[in-house]
């Protein structure tokens, strides 16, 4: 099967959510973040490769507006 993470469990196989609406997304991200997750993300025969920008962190003034 094409579609399958390395080292995922029999458990994990399968998950799949819609997450079109802000519910949906939410309960997805419940879905992680419970005892047991629906899969798990720190599978080492999986990484989740990212960029990330060195950027400041965000500053807000008295009288600021975001996106000044």
């Amino acid at each position: 099967d094409d579609n399958r993470v390395p080292g995922e469990t029999p458990y994990e196989h399968g998950y799949w959510r819609d997450v079109g609406t802000l519910d949906a997304y939410y309960e997805a991200h419940m879905d992680l973040v419970k005892d047991r997750p629906a899969f798990s993300l720190d599978n080492r025969e999986w990484p989740v490769y990212t960029y990330n920008d060195a950027l400041p962190p965000a500053k807000f003034c008295a009288g600021g507006f975001a996106g000044e």
